[in-house]
């Protein structure tokens, strides 16, 4: 929950309530991620959606433009913030009208994840949203087009497109955020791409690449790795030094021994092309129901928790952020203060960068 808002605060309180006090778990949402479509003219290794052939042939029943905007209507009603993915959003001819609606509908927060390929093509997108993601997990050209199955040719492109974007930054009241996922052979890697990053003035966010049925688990090879346990070291000492990186300390503490966490996904849904939840969380794949069908977010949710039951006690799997953060911020609510006190003082006090 690197993105912290009024918005999110309001219903960070009423969750918190929820939680300690009412013991329940239906949540209002922080923030949701829509899978807007799965088409993607990326291959990643790492990518189940790729690897199953989800991102090779447009879904049917994909939500059209006057759908998804439906959709988009229902969904503000109980969650403020949206979180594009895919896929790759800007394959989508109507991502720019998409995106216009979202703020004429109201939200406090809009975000795109792309891989930055059609950049040249969908510019317009810096004026709509207030975070854009780019995939870019290492600067060795050859490697990095390898493992993405694209040309270096392309990869060229994409770090062009990252470095013009990350110039306009201030003029189009944006932040970039560049997602690093890494293996545990390609950290050095991810440390290449920290220091772009940091060069260029665009936040890095780091993630360890998950394996397994819905990429659930954690690879063990990143166990009592030196090399890794380094690196995060490292992340958290810039974070200190006021660099930009997007994680918060919660997510890098938790992530560097891997520690035992209760997971809470609820607090961030996840939606696929059809408008369908996703319950109790996207790596399961199971589905609560189709919210236009339904009618409501809310609706959705109850449908999901009669069919499938309460959450399972899945507390030492994926290591996801979107799922980590807000999850220990309501298990434990001395880590939000703190990552708050921690970013005014940073602001306040800044500190020089070496």
């Amino acid at each position: 929950m690197a993105i912290i808002n009024t918005h999110v605060l309001k219903t960070y309180f009423a969750n918190l309530f929820k939680y300690k006090i009412l013991r329940k778990t239906d949540f209002r949402p922080f923030f949701t991620t829509y899978y807007i479509t799965m088409l993607c003219n990326f291959r990643c290794n790492y990518c189940e959606f790729s690897q199953n052939g989800w991102t090779t042939k447009k879904d049917p029943e994909e939500l059209n433009t006057e759908q998804t905007i439906k959709l988009l209507k229902l969904i503000q009603k109980e969650c403020g913030n949206i979180y594009f993915t895919g896929g790759e959003p800007l394959i989508r001819p109507d991502i720019i009208e998409i995106l216009k609606a979202c703020k004429e509908i109201g939200f406090n927060s809009i975000s795109v994840n792309t891989n930055f390929s059609l950049y040249l093509h969908k510019k317009q997108v810096m004026d709509y949203v207030d975070y854009l993601a780019v995939s870019l997990d290492s600067m060795n050209a050859e490697k990095h087009a390898k493992n993405i199955g694209i040309t270096e040719e392309m990869y060229s492109t994409v770090i062009n497109n990252v470095i013009e974007c990350a110039k306009l930054q201030k003029e189009k009241n944006f932040k970039l955020v560049v997602n690093c996922v890494a293996t545990p052979d390609t950290i050095e890697d991810a440390r290449d791409v920290m220091n772009f990053c940091f060069e260029n003035n665009v936040s890095f966010a780091f993630v360890p690449a998950s394996v397994g049925e819905g990429s659930r688990f954690i690879d063990e090879k990143f166990i009592n790795n030196d090399r890794y346990t380094a690196f995060i070291d490292e992340l958290i000492d810039n974070k200190k030094k006021n660099l930009p990186v997007f994680n918060s300390y919660n997510y890098l503490n938790k992530i560097k021994h891997f520690k035992d966490f209760k997971c809470l996904p609820t607090l961030v849904p996840h939606i696929n092309p059809k408008g369908e939840l996703f319950y109790p969380c996207e790596p399961f794949k199971k589905i609560a129901g189709n919210i236009l069908k339904e009618g409501s977010y809310r609706a959705t949710l109850k449908k999901g928790m009669q069919k499938h039951g309460p959450m399972p006690d899945c507390h030492k799997n994926c290591y996801k952020s979107c799922y980590i953060e807000p999850s220990q911020f309501i298990e434990k609510p001395g880590e939000l203060v703190s990552e708050i006190s921690n970013r005014l003082k940073n602001k306040i006090f800044k500190k020089p960068r070496p």
